[in-house]
């Protein structure tokens, strides 16, 4: 698809996704009005005034959506990438860009609404889900923590008063296996119960041409279990636990050359001991295979006291810890030059509380926000040197520190409606944080950091810490963001709005570099957007046009052996967001989802004797992206109905640099998706059959340049390849 033509797309067509609801009997799509909770209360999507897209279980299903990753496709200026084994979420081409450990992101990601910190943790909950929230542009009133770009909202199924469940396998290549189930309903009179577990085993995408084992594989396993007790018609409480592990070689870093102009390239290095990389960038050649080995565990209670008629009281209480370590290889040989590998280790509190105001006229929500987490982290890299043989590994590399983080936010928001069609939004939060940081930074040329890996370890040379290790360091900032909106209702089909809004994301600090806490980033935000639903249903015509202006914006550079996060003068990003849903007939459906984003930096200058980035694209965010689906049902029986639908996506080219350069830029590309399901009435079963990335074209989500005391190499993670299966889902009640 040429930009030509997807520019005409995108103008042709708008939308936030609208949910269309199979209803077997008749073989019809028919449309639902979908009711979110981006804004801390129930509201319908198309008179919300945000930039939200809502995608409910029963999408999520029959598209094969099964993670954060496969989901970015189906929401415009999304973008995802899985680098060094954290989940890093775009919104508008802001995320999180650094690799190191204790890391926050620009999207604010919550489960069930609980704030979730740790960037490792998002791949571990995406199942049982009712439908997910992705809402764009900076949250800073309600959401307030990291939310400068938008808010990631995965709302899992709840106990019900009616027995309900199912149970799903799945079948695919690379040797597929996976099983989901869940079982709920009542227990006793006042309450119910829900369990739901998710393990999945798949065989690798690559190999390692070495070992001859997988890469890219994957063995996960996840299960929740939640209680609903409701002793009065006017309090209810919802106890949540889950958890999650992983324990396989996963997230591999593929080797994609040096980057130019660098004079210690670690093939040549390799070489002079006989190394060599793969011809395939889908496997490796390594020493050793990637090791991914990841735990988390969450525990939560939501308390909901009706105090009146008019007024609510929420208590979200919350806790989550989470561990990994992960490790690759980054020189892209089978010789050990750089074996690299980094851990994390977090636990989380937060307290939440909020107080709802309903009437005819007025909406308000007040609230108050306590948030604490302790967050370790290491990174080692094991370097060989040049002159020596391969079989002592003479450098060692580590970093490790803690972060701790206390914050705390007052904030509210309310809605007036002045008349029947205009209203009015005011909201605003008050936002303290502190951060300290505890770390130490070694590297010796005599001592490897772990044993055994080439060589012994020397247990009688001592560790030395470089000069101004280990440190302390503390900090602490606060802000005020307001918001302010209006809203116009033409008629019942047509919503109007325009909002100013502003986020804030606290400072820190960069480990293993010696110098000041960087500031914290702030952002303005200009939107104006419409929804409309027209033709009886028929027809979602949906925009948000916007304008963000980010001043002391966080950018992360590689120098040296470490990773320097430091502040942007200023940046720019405007666009179109798209959605469109057409039902020609009641058995088929068009729908489109589009993007254009056009961002560039401010003065900056990203190091010593580097030149100006003012003008240069923002990382990670392309110009053009978009997806236009088909789909159509028809009854095969009067108890069997089957759908077909097919989807072309599209992504333009995009730097993943502030530099620009076009060594680490990823060229646009299309991908063709296909999918049939048959939903049996009778045993109420539905069998899909589903392919996506049909032509198996390779692209990269992220390229990233490695430090050049061991070659700078340039490694990335590769999205999946063409992938085909079966699933067969049994409901329950």
């Amino acid at each position: 698809m040429s930009k030509k033509v997807f520019a005409l797309a995108l103008l042709g067509s708008t939308c936030i996704a609208p949910v269309y609801a199979q209803e077997t009997d008749e073989a019809e799509l028919t449309y639902e009005r979908v009711l979110v909770t981006a804004t801390k209360r129930e509201t319908d999507l198309q008179s919300t005034a945000l930039a939200i897209s809502a995608i409910g279980g029963d999408d999520l299903e029959v598209r094969q959506l099964a993670d954060l990753e496969s989901l970015t496709a189906a929401v415009p200026n999304v973008t995802f990438n899985r680098y060094l084994g954290q989940a890093r979420l775009f919104v508008r081409g802001l995320g999180n860009d650094t690799t190191i450990p204790t890391a926050e992101g620009r999207v604010a990601y919550h489960i069930d609404g609980f704030y979730i910190s740790r960037n490792s943790v998002a791949m571990g909950t995406f199942y049982d889900v009712d439908r997910v929230e992705i809402i764009r542009g900076p949250q800073g009133t309600l959401y307030g923590r990291n939310a400068t770009a938008g808010a990631a909202n995965v709302i899992t199924r709840k106990p019900t008063r009616e027995f309900d469940g199912y149970a799903t396998v799945q079948f695919g290549n690379y040797n597929l296996r996976s099983a989901d189930f869940a079982l709920g309903g009542p227990l006793t009179e006042d309450l119910s119960g829900r369990f739901a577990m998710q393990m999945t085993d798949r065989g690798g995408y690559g190999k390692n041409l070495i070992t001859g084992n997988d890469i890219d594989a994957s063995s996960t396993g996840s299960a929740r279990a939640s209680l609903l007790w409701e002793p009065s018609a006017t309090t209810d409480f919802l106890f949540t636990v889950d958890h999650h592990r992983e324990q396989d070689s996963n997230y591999a870093a593929h080797y994609n050359g040096p980057q130019s102009g660098e004079s210690r390239i670690p093939v040549a290095m390799a070489a002079l001991y006989g190394g060599s990389v793969s011809p395939d960038p889908r496997d490796i050649n390594s020493d050793r295979d990637p090791r991914n080995k990841r735990e988390t565990t969450g525990a939560t209670v939501e308390a909901t006291f009706d105090l009146s008629d008019n007024w609510t009281l929420k208590s979200l209480s919350g806790y989550r810890g989470s561990s990994y370590a992960w490790d690759t290889d980054l020189d892209g040989t089978q010789v050990a030059l750089a074996p690299y590998g980094q851990a994390e280790k977090s636990d989380q509190y937060s307290q939440e509380f909020q107080l709802h105001y309903n009437s005819d006229r007025l909406n308000a929500v007040l609230g108050a926000y306590a948030f604490k987490e302790d967050a370790y982290g290491r990174v080692y890299i094991l370097l060989q040197s040049a002159t020596a043989p391969p079989s002592f590994l003479t450098q060692g590399y580590r970093l490790a520190g803690d972060v701790k983080t206390t914050a705390g936010a007052i904030f509210g928001e309310l809605t007036y409606d002045i008349d029947d069609k205009w209203s009015v939004i005011v909201g605003g939060r008050y936002s303290a944080e502190e951060k300290s940081v505890d770390d130490d930074y070694q590297i010796r040329r005599d001592q490897p950091y772990l044993s055994p890996v080439n060589g012994p370890y020397l247990p009688g040379i001592p560790i030395l810490s470089n000069p101004g290790y280990p440190r302390y360091d503390e900090e602490s900032w606060d802000s005020f963001t307001p918001k302010l909106g209006v809203t116009y209702q033409a008629n019942d089909d047509v919503f109007l709005f325009a909002t100013y809004s502003t986020g804030f994301k606290s400072g820190g600090f960069s480990p293993g570099v010696l110098q000041p806490a960087f500031d914290p980033e702030l952002v303005t935000s200009f939107e104006i957007g419409e929804r409309a639903t027209l033709f009886d249903d028929r027809l979602t015509l949906n925009a948000t046009a916007f304008y963000f202006n980010y001043d002391d914006m966080q950018v992360s550079r590689v120098t040296g052996t470490v990773v320097v996060i430091e502040n942007a003068s200023s940046a720019k990003v405007s666009g179109l967001e798209i959605e469109s849903a057409f039902r020609p007939t009641d058995n088929s459906k068009i729908d489109f989802s589009g993007a254009w984003l056009n961002t560039e930096f401010g003065d900056f200058f990203p190091g010593p004797g580097n030149d100006n980035m003012k003008g240069n694209r923002l990382p990670s965010g392309p110009e053009w992206q978009g997806l236009v689906g088909a789909e159509i049902v028809q009854s095969l029986s009067p108890s069997i109905d089957v759908t077909l639908r097919g989807e072309v996506e599209y992504k333009s080219g995009m730097y993943f640099t502030p530099q620009n350069t076009d060594r680490l830029y990823e060229e646009g590309h299309t991908k063709l998706n296909a999918f049939l399901t048959f939903d049996l009435a009778d045993p109420d079963l539905r069998v899909s059959l589903y392919g996506r990335n049909l032509t198996d074209e390779l692209s990269w989500s992220i390229f990233r340049s490695g430090s050049v005391a061991y070659g700078a190499p340039v490694n990335g993670v590769i999205e999946a390849p063409r992938t085909f299966g079966i699933s067969i889902t049994k409901q329950f009640g």
